[in-house]
């Protein structure tokens, strides 16, 4: 029943994503963000160096049980921070305008932002749909990830908040930094728009290093990278990953599974 009822949800929000993401009206005047171009090849090989990095990180680590402390979680904040100041600063001593690159200037936020809200609201109930088909594929092999798993177990406050901050603030801004605005930014002017989406979304997803979430994640992230090109603006991306996390968080927290 849970899964007719998700498959309907999920065929009327297509509906409505079809109109936000079909790039109609005036969004084919947007310039910045993705469609922006001012990439080199240096952008090029750079970011596929840092894709390649990110997965070999992921391979190495799979099947390893991971230690998360307090200090993993603020290694892992400024891990991020680092990560988004090394991109900045890379495009700016090469004179590229990363405000320009990522259309950090969104003139049209207020009208843009309940709309993205919605077509994220429209997008839940395909990659719920997603997340249980493959919850029963791999059965007792598919519980929560470890950060989940952790933020269920831990009992003390201070962990669960530096955990939330890094989930809701740290990881949209770095990781759409990363693959919606470098990756995704890069590919899309040499290799062009689907091959870029797939690419980017892909490792997106692999670098989770969750099996039973690959799909899930995966659509997301092709989510995100169209919902950056709609907008032209690189807060959009980072504001729904945000609130996806966050109601990822809530859900959790809420109706908590049996971890083992």
């Amino acid at each position: 029943m849970d899964l007719a009822i998700l498959a309907l949800l999920s065929i009327g929000g297509f509906f409505y994503l079809s109109r936000f993401l079909g790039f109609q009206e005036d969004s084919l005047t947007v310039t910045t963000g993705p469609k922006a171009g001012g990439f080199s090849r240096a952008d090029l090989w750079g970011a596929g160096i840092l894709g390649f990095l990110m997965l070999a990180n992921t391979a190495e680590s799979l099947g390893k049980k991971h230690n998360i402390t307090v200090a993993a979680i603020i290694a892992g904040c400024v891990l991020y921070l680092l990560v988004i100041i090394a991109i900045v600063t890379l495009l700016i001593a090469r004179d590229k305008n990363p405000i320009r690159l990522f259309g950090l200037k969104w003139p049209r936020w207020r009208r843009e932002i309940p709309r993205a809200l919605l077509a994220l609201l429209c997008v839940l109930p395909f990659i719920t749909l997603i997340q249980l088909v493959m919850g029963k594929i791999y059965g007792p092999e598919s519980a929560p990830q470890e950060i989940l798993q952790f933020l269920i177990n831990s009992q003390d406050l201070r962990e669960k908040l530096l955990l939330i901050f890094m989930a809701v603030v740290m990881a949209p801004l770095a990781e759409e930094t990363i693959f919606r605005g470098y990756i995704f930014g890069t590919a899309r002017q040499y290799l062009g728009r689907w091959p870029a989406i797939l690419i980017n979304s892909a490792i997106f997803a692999l670098i989770h290093g969750h099996i039973p979430a690959l799909l899930g994640l995966f659509v997301l992230a092709v989510f995100l990278s169209l919902v950056y090109e709609r907008t032209g603006s690189l807060w959009a991306p980072i504001m729904l990953h945000a609130a996806f996390n966050s109601i990822t968080i809530i859900w959790t927290l809420v109706v908590p599974m049996p971890v083992s």
